[in-house]
């Protein structure tokens, strides 16, 4: 099922479920702020993504999701979860992130921890930043571009 909303930055948030848990999410361009819901989550899944979605859309900080994370190293899930209570709009740079976890030399470890994200937007990795630029991003960048020029007013 797709859902728009009345602003917001222009991508398309692409939802799988599996056994009516969210399993997967995919960011794409978009010309506004929509969500494709696959048919395999149930109504109250639905219903909470479509609320965090909306405060989101308002530039409210949406209180975190909880996710099943899947199996992956240790490592990248204390990246995951650390970015997961990253608030809205606030940057942190990769070498940054790395000394925060306790890992000061692992500022790449924490880019491939964030390009390993399966809940994009949800869990922050676009908040993640170099030190003297934007970074990368495991989509196409002009994603993240988009979604920091939303969330803070950029001109990138």
């Amino acid at each position: 099922m797709q859902h728009s909303f009345n602003q917001g930055p222009s991508i398309c948030v692409q939802i799988e479920c599996k056994d009516s848990i969210l399993s997967k999410v995919t960011l794409t361009k978009s010309s506004y702020f929509a969500c494709c819901i696959s048919k395999e989550c149930d109504l109250d899944t639905e219903q909470t993504i479509i609320k965090w979605l909306a405060q989101y859309s308002y530039r409210k900080d949406p209180s975190p999701l909880s996710f099943n994370l899947p199996k992956l190293p240790l490592f990248y899930q204390k990246v995951l979860i650390h970015l997961q209570n990253l608030p809205f709009a606030q940057l942190v740079t990769y070498g940054n992130l790395a000394s925060t976890i306790g890992h000061p030399k692992a500022a790449r470890a924490v880019g491939s921890a964030c390009k390993s994200n399966p809940f994009p937007l949800f869990i922050p990795c676009h908040r993640v930043v170099a030190a003297h630029n934007i970074g990368g991003f495991a989509y196409d960048l002009s994603i993240k571009q988009a979604l920091l020029q939303f969330e803070m007013d950029l001109i990138l």
